[in-house]
């Protein structure tokens, strides 16, 4: 499931979207990501690839 949530970085507004399986695709686009991190003022859409996100390996 896709989940998008305000974030602060460096004094910075930005939205991040994740999913909590897959990696996600920029609606209209070719760009992957693990995790997106827009202005607030853009409305990108994302949506969830098949592939699954990486394994974290450093557990």
């Amino acid at each position: 499931m896709i989940t998008t949530e305000n974030v602060t970085i460096g004094n910075r507004q930005f939205k991040k979207t994740v999913s909590d399986t897959y990696l996600i695709r920029k609606v209209g686009t070719d760009e992957i990501y693990s995790e997106a991190y827009d202005l607030p003022e853009k409305d990108y859409e994302y949506e969830e690839t098949d592939e699954l996100l990486p394994k974290n390996d450093l557990m």
